[in-house]
């Protein structure tokens, strides 16, 4: 790999380096475990997306900045469409269920608020 490759992948990388490193620090582990399950449920949502079209199971791959899920057959325009808004759509869902939990609760509500916005 050339140098400029190399540095262009780290740069694109940044971001997702920076919340991994401020997770480990010891006074945001509280927040790791939803921002953990927050990644989860997107690429969750992608997969699902791929089976409701009736594809087989994606190949999951890193890419530039993140995961990257693929098939050996193209998928149609509205198809790339489903399986792309799928994962944002999870995370809506999943920060929803949070407000609606924060809502509900009296000593987290705080904690909870913040899980929805992660």
């Amino acid at each position: 790999m050339k140098p400029r490759q190399l540095i262009v992948r780290l740069l694109t990388l940044f971001p997702t380096l920076a919340l991994a490193g401020l997770l480990l620090l010891p006074s945001e582990l509280p927040l790791a475990l939803p921002t953990v399950a927050a990644l989860t449920l997107h690429e969750l949502g992608h997969i699902l997306a791929f089976a409701s079209l009736g594809e087989p199971s994606p190949r999951l791959s890193f890419a530039r900045g993140g995961l990257c899920l693929s098939s050996d057959k193209p998928l149609s325009h509205r198809g790339e469409a489903v399986v792309a808004a799928a994962g944002p759509l999870a995370n809506l869902l999943c920060g929803a269920l949070f407000l609606l939990l924060a809502q509900l609760s009296g000593g987290v509500r705080e904690y909870l608020s913040i899980c929805a916005i992660l």
